[in-house]
């Protein structure tokens, strides 16, 4: 399967979303690498994984490269393109209209933080590619306060528009998705996440790794009474521990809806 991950506007959560959850997707079915292709002309946020056993990482970061992007997508079975935004989401979303490569993708993944700016950017790219190709949608709201209905309501208001009819009614965004394109998850702040970049690898594999292992490094220091790296080993085992929450509370749900949209 090949999934885009774009919005226009740039730290919408667009890597984020790309690496902590679609990749694990992808990965979940096919249990070898991903090819993660990275197009943009500014950053590298793939670089911060490369100790990753789930991601196959390749950057592309000038226009003289598209053509390389294009056949390394062509002959990829599998693979995730996580679009930078501004430029390189307009040169990208070109190239791929010439070349009419969107039409290659199972599903179009458009993350959001609660700016107006990420959904009005989001909502014109939409309703653009929409003139000329059928495709799955799903969007995900990042940096989500937590994940209690309520909070996420109104954190992401202008997302969900005025459902309680508290203000003025007003409509939201997701209004202006076509019915079958109204899917959407989210991703909330945790520490899980940060400390998985300091890592190199993705909160999935660090929380689907064997407790077992970190357990024997703990106990090994207690025995040999190295204080210092039995507090090491400590944190390090609790780091697992939330990253295994975070893959069953956020990442494994978000699978299913995947799913749902993939069928």
């Amino acid at each position: 399967m090949k999934i885009l991950v774009l919005n226009p506007k740039g730290g919408a959560g667009k890597s984020t979303t790309a690496i902590q959850l679609i990749a694990p997707y992808i990965y979940h079915y096919t249990k070898k690498k991903v090819p993660y292709f990275e197009f943009d002309l500014h950053n590298d946020d793939i670089n911060a994984f490369k100790k990753s056993k789930i991601i196959e990482p390749h950057l592309y970061q000038s226009e003289k490269e598209i053509p390389t992007l294009l056949d390394d997508l062509e002959f990829s079975e599998d693979a995730i393109v996580d679009v930078g935004g501004n430029q390189s989401t307009n040169i990208l979303l070109n190239n791929f209209a010439w070349t009419e490569t969107l039409g290659n993708f199972h599903l179009i993944v458009c993350p959001f933080g609660d700016s107006d700016l990420d959904m009005t950017g989001a909502l014109e790219m939409y309703q653009l590619l929409k003139k000329d190709w059928d495709f799955n949608f799903l969007s995900v709201l990042c940096r989500a306060q937590n994940l209690d209905d309520d909070v996420i309501h109104d954190q992401f208001f202008n997302f969900f528009g005025d459902t309680q009819h508290l203000i003025d009614g007003r409509e939201g965004f997701i209004e202006k998705f076509d019915e079958s394109d109204r899917s959407f998850v989210t991703i909330p702040v945790d520490k899980s996440l940060v400390m998985s970049r300091a890592f190199g690898q993705t909160v999935y594999e660090i929380g689907k790794k064997s407790r077992e292992q970190f357990k024997t490094a703990k106990e090994q220091a207690q025995k040999d009474h190295d204080k210092e790296e039995f507090i090491k080993q400590n944190k390090i085992l609790r780091f697992h521990e939330y990253c295994g929450f975070f893959t069953e509370q956020v990442i494994e749900p978000a699978f299913n809806v995947i799913d749902n949209l993939m069928k």
